[in-house]
């Protein structure tokens, strides 16, 4: 992916940890929003515009992964820094974190593709939904760590309007992390929400010829199992 990066970077010094082994950097505001709104076109939703205080704040919670990497409670996966509680900032926030085990210090193309992945990474979770269902909100497995989902609809969630995001790295364990943030936050699975807010993505092999044809390139690749399951005849895949 060919965009700038303009970064603020911090240089993070903690007590018993040396000062160059963690760094982070805010992302910058127009590739944020630049990089989720590819996706948000595709779905059909709102497009999201860059706050830089979102953008701080993903980088507050992105050091304190860091630094506390190794502490079981502040795993990445349990969303340590609760961006959901009022408590941690004026408004209930969305999150989303991405994790690559790799820890080298990153130069500006290696901040450029990974953080082009994290995005990517998100989007792809959606071959993890059955919208073939009208109940499909309600089949989702959202306790197998396996198959995630939770990115993607944050990714594409209708209501949300801004974004910001952070990249960092922490060399001695071998591990960087993309954290966004987002308002208004999404992922409210009751109700009605996840209905108003989650396009559904059509799957009519037979009708869709543009569908059709992707199946078919990537009839190996993500979307496999959810082709064979939903157009084994009419497009062919797989």
């Amino acid at each position: 992916m060919n965009f700038a990066l303009c970064c603020l970077t911090f240089i993070t010094v903690v007590s018993g940890i040396d000062s160059t082994d963690i760094e982070t950097h805010v992302v910058n505001g127009k590739v944020a929003s630049d990089e989720h709104n590819i996706f948000r076109k595709k779905y059909g939703v709102p497009l999201l515009k860059s706050d830089y205080t979102l953008s701080l704040d993903a980088v507050k919670c992105l050091k304190k992964m860091l630094v506390n990497y190794n502490v079981p409670k502040w795993h990445p996966s349990l969303h340590p820094c609760e961006p959901g509680k009022k408590s941690e900032v004026k408004k209930s926030e969305g999150e989303n974190i991405y994790v690559l085990y790799r820890g080298k210090p990153l130069d500006i193309e290696k901040r450029n593709t990974i953080f082009g992945l994290a995005v990517d990474g998100w989007e792809k979770e959606v071959q993890y939904i059955n919208f073939s269902y009208d109940d499909w909100f309600l089949r989702l497995n959202t306790k197998d760590p396996r198959k995630p989902i939770g990115h993607f609809t944050q990714l594409v969630w209708k209501a949300t309007t801004e974004v910001g995001c952070a990249i960092g790295t922490r060399i001695s364990e071998s591990v960087t992390m993309v954290v966004c943030r987002y308002l208004k936050a999404g992922n409210n699975f009751y109700g009605r929400a996840v209905l108003n807010n989650v396009p559904r993505v059509k799957k009519v092999c037979g009708k869709d010829k543009d569908w059709c044809s992707h199946a078919q390139v990537d009839c190996k690749g993500n979307f496999a199992a959810m082709y064979r399951e939903h157009c084994p005849n009419k497009c062919k895949a797989c």
